[in-house]
């Protein structure tokens, strides 16, 4: 993954962000709730206005990611990503983990057909088990005590279990 696809990573973290707090955040009776965004219809069309490249996705502005359906104050986030050179270290936490695991759910996403914006959430439950297991490691539990199958099953138990709660 490059600058390009890790600010599309980014901003796909920060419309999962806007997602959790719309869903989380008790609004006024008389307010309607906003619908969550789509982070991958969102790419499409960043993609669609000719955002293919680094050098292109500086290019947009706030009012472009408007029209590709983002609320104002989030499409502002989302373009001061874009211009930027670098991608800001927080919203890098979940690219870094995903290198790690990108094998694996490219194996999946050709098999399972796992959508790119799933693999968020996949990865910090990905993560969130290798650190239950480097700690069952270091109360003695023997690495070699599971063979190769066993691990492939407890990884897709994880994946199916996380694309059946989604």
């Amino acid at each position: 993954m490059g600058i390009y696809s890790d600010k599309l990573w980014a901003a796909c973290q920060l419309i999962k962000e806007y997602n959790d707090q719309a869903a989380s955040t008790p609004l006024p009776v008389e307010v309607k709730s906003r619908k969550t965004i789509d982070s991958e219809k969102l790419v499409e069309k960043v993609v669609v206005y000719g955002g293919v490249a680094d050098e292109l996705l500086r290019q947009c502005s706030w009012e472009d990611l408007e029209h590709c359906g983002l609320p104002r104050l989030l499409a502002r986030k989302v373009a001061a990503v874009f211009r930027a050179t670098d991608v800001p270290a927080e919203l890098m936490v979940h690219s870094e983990r995903a290198r790690k695991w990108l094998p694996l759910i490219k194996k999946w996403n050709k098999s399972q057909g796992i959508s790119w914006r799933d693999y968020v959430g996949l990865v910090d439950r990905l993560e969130a088990t290798r650190e239950m297991c480097a700690e069952g490691l270091a109360s003695g539990v023997s690495p070699e005590s599971l063979t190769e199958a066993q691990v492939v099953s407890i990884l897709e138990q994880i994946r199916d279990e996380y694309l059946n709660n989604q």
